[in-house]
C-alpha cells in the first residue's frame, strides 16, 4: 500500500467505529417518548414529566347555538289567503309551551299548551303578518300568511 493511502484508510475505519458506537448508543437507550426530561436548577437532578397532549372537542348538542331545530307552528286562523271585510283580526295558533311568540310587531308568550292568539289591526289591502315562535333553547320557527282586508265590502 502507499504511504498516501494509508490515513485516509484510517480515517474511514474511525469514522465507522464512531457511527457504530453511535447507533449502538442510541439502540441501546431507554425510550422517552410519550415522557419529556426536564431538570430542575435548585436540585440538578432530572425529573421525568409526561407529554400532554391537547385535544379540542366540538359537541353540538339541542342547546347550543350551533345545532338549532324548528319548533313546532301552526297558524290555526285565518286561513292565509283569506280576504276580510273588517280591520279587527285575531291570529290564533299553537306552538312550544311557553315559546315567545311575535305576530309582526306584537308580542305574547304561548300558554302551557302552546296556545296563543294577538289582535292585529290591518290596513286596507293586502297585509302581511310573519309569525314567529322562539322557545328557550333558541330554536324557533316562522309563518308568513297574507291577509287581505277589503273595507269597501263592509256588510
Amino acid at each position: 500500500m502507499s504511504k498516501k493511502a494509508l490515513p485516509i484508510i484510517l480515517i474511514l475505519i474511525l469514522i465507522l467505529l464512531v457511527l457504530t458506537a453511535i447507533i449502538l448508543v442510541v439502540k441501546n437507550s431507554p425510550q422517552t417518548s410519550p415522557l419529556t426530561k426536564t431538570t430542575s436548577k435548585t436540585e440538578n437532578n432530572i425529573t421525568q414529566i409526561p407529554k400532554q397532549e391537547t385535544v379540542i372537542e366540538q359537541t353540538t348538542t339541542p342547546t347550543s347555538p350551533l345545532y338549532k331545530q324548528e319548533i313546532p307552528l301552526s297558524i290555526i286562523s285565518p286561513t292565509n289567503g283569506s280576504v276580510v271585510t273588517y280591520s279587527s283580526l285575531i291570529v290564533k295558533g299553537n306552538t312550544a309551551p311557553k315559546a315567545e311568540v311575535f305576530v309582526n310587531d306584537k308580542e305574547t308568550v304561548a300558554d302551557t299548551q302552546g296556545n296563543f292568539s294577538v289582535t292585529l289591526t290591518l290596513d286596507d289591502g293586502e297585509n302581511i303578518i310573519v309569525v314567529t315562535a322562539n322557545d328557550s333553547q333558541g330554536n324557533s320557527s316562522e309563518k308568513e300568511l297574507i291577509i287581505t282586508y277589503n273595507s269597501t265590502q263592509v256588510k
